[in-house]
């Protein structure tokens, strides 16, 4: 049964100290090895995490009724991820339950929330960020390519963006939320972002060009 389209009333939420399950571990509610994302209180957490291909992703509710939603963004947004998943809900107090997991085969970004009644309005959103396991194809590490994002952290105007990359490179820049903050061809050379509308926090910039990927993080002050 799909619960996405069910009208839940909201109820008062209280907020507790919750255990943190250890990450690529079987010792998690859903006894399934993988990196454990904890939903509670209107949240994901951590919000976004790295992967390699072919790893998986657990999802444990610690508090209320949770799902997780890759199909189709609950506030609109157009998010093009590799392929889409669905969770259903699960409640839960704070002992912890287990959602369910995805395993990630198609490497690329993807950007989930929870569409149980305004859970995503609330800022309940998260992103996985899935990078190509075959390391003959992919660049993983800003040592092996000349990217680099300057100043950082930035007190705002504009960050700079030097690649070497000559063709097909694609910017996209994502902030906490998993929301999609700027999204451009990048070009060899010099290019810039105007960040003076942004707010502070923390960014991530993931650049990808025919099989290569490749993040970066950065600070908007």
């Amino acid at each position: 049964m799909n619960f996405r389209n069910t009208l839940f009333l909201p109820v008062a939420t209280i907020l507790f100290a919750t255990p943190s399950f250890q990450s690529m571990s079987q010792d998690n509610p859903c006894g399934i090895e993988g990196v454990v994302v904890e939903a509670s209180n209107f949240l994901y957490s951590p919000e976004v995490v790295q992967i390699e291909q072919g790893e998986t992703v657990v999802w444990v509710n610690l508090g209320g009724f949770h799902d997780v939603n890759g199909e189709q963004s609950t506030l609109g947004e157009n998010w093009g991820n590799p392929e889409t998943f669905y969770i259903n809900p699960v409640s839960s107090g704070t002992d912890g339950a287990c959602i369910g997991a995805h395993t990630f085969t198609v490497a690329g970004v993807y950007e989930y929330d929870c569409s149980i009644g305004a859970h995503a309005q609330a800022g309940m959103v998260g992103q996985v960020i899935v990078n190509e396991s075959n390391p003959t194809q992919v660049t993983e590490s800003p040592q092996r390519s000349n990217i680099s994002i300057h100043p950082n952290p930035s007190s705002g105007g504009l960050i700079f963006v030097k690649s070497d990359w000559s063709s097909n490179a694609v910017l996209r820049c994502f902030d906490l939320k998993g929301r999609v903050q700027e999204e451009r061809r990048l070009m060899e050379g010099d290019n810039w972002i105007d960040v003076s509308d942004w707010k502070s926090g923390m960014y991530t910039a993931v650049i990808t060009s025919n099989d290569c990927l490749e993040t970066h993080k950065f600070i908007v002050k």
